[in-house]
């Protein structure tokens, strides 16, 4: 087992931790958990850039008769996914990878989240910070993601039904507990939530909404991971010593159906 072999196996399993615990946080924040948001695009940026450059490594891998890129070329790519995609969808049709699954991320709410996380990778990360010092504006991601990608999410994938219902029932339970409860939030947009017919809205938009939330991080995630794969096999044909592990294997959760996906409320600790 060579230095090589150890160290992807061990990027590769740290990766795929990062992205486990990414997508399980996104399925669990809300207006009241804030931090969950950052803990979540924290990790789904360090992880999707790391997964990122593992394809790239390996790209140049093969198109290099079996040796490793300079330091100099991954760091090209700076932390901007939207970058890494860009190059990722080229060899795809390079090396004629055939994708089980998603296909690629042009969908306009697959997008939006590799902007937002893109943007965070890049700096709004400190936005709060940012706030406070003379830097200017600051894009802030929580509300970025509200609007780009929940509002999406809320129109594209809830029912017509099934809004009537959450509308029907924030209604009911504001009017009941008027006087009985008070709520004080930020929500994600920043603006107070001290309306009880509000707060139960918002609380029932998010749950009509988590599990899609997953799923489409879980997209992005699994298309990258079938690159990983695909490049793998025609890695190893240049592989000397045991260079190229099976790093696929760390990311078996990924690599189901969306029927699945969308089943899965945790992806921590199932390896």
């Amino acid at each position: 087992m060579t230095s090589s072999y150890k160290a992807l196996v061990t990027e590769a399993n740290f990766t795929s931790d990062l992205l486990e615990s990414g997508v399980t946080a996104i399925g669990k924040a809300n207006y009241a958990s804030r931090g969950k948001y950052f803990e979540a695009f924290n990790s789904l940026s360090i992880g999707l850039e790391r997964i990122g450059k593992l394809c790239l490594l390996l790209d140049y891998y093969i198109e290099n008769n079996g040796k490793f890129p300079t330091d100099k070329t991954i760091r090209s790519f700076g932390h901007d996914l939207m970058k890494i995609y860009q190059k990722s969808f080229s060899v795809v049709s390079k090396h004629n990878l055939k994708l089980s699954y998603t296909q690629d991320l042009s969908d306009p709410i697959h997008q939006s989240i590799l902007n937002i996380l893109s943007n965070f990778a890049k700096g709004d990360r400190y936005s709060n910070i940012n706030l406070l010092t003379e830097d200017g504006n600051p894009s802030d991601p929580i509300k970025n993601w509200f609007e780009k990608v929940d509002c999406a999410l809320y129109e594209k994938r809830v029912s017509p039904k099934k809004k009537i219902s959450i509308q029907f029932n924030a209604n009911l339970f504001g009017e009941c507990m008027k006087d009985l409860g008070m709520v004080y939030h930020l929500s994600e947009t920043g603006e107070v939530i001290d309306d009880l017919t509000k707060s139960s809205f918002r609380t029932g938009m998010t749950e009509a909404i988590k599990k899609y939330r997953i799923l489409y991080v879980a997209q992005i995630v699994r298309y990258w991971v079938e690159i990983l794969r695909g490049l793998q096999y025609k890695a190893f044909q240049f592989s000397r010593e045991q260079q190229i592990p099976w790093m696929n294997e760390s990311f078996t959760i990924f690599n189901n159906n969306d029927a699945y996906l969308l089943t899965r409320k945790s992806f921590d600790r199932l390896r």
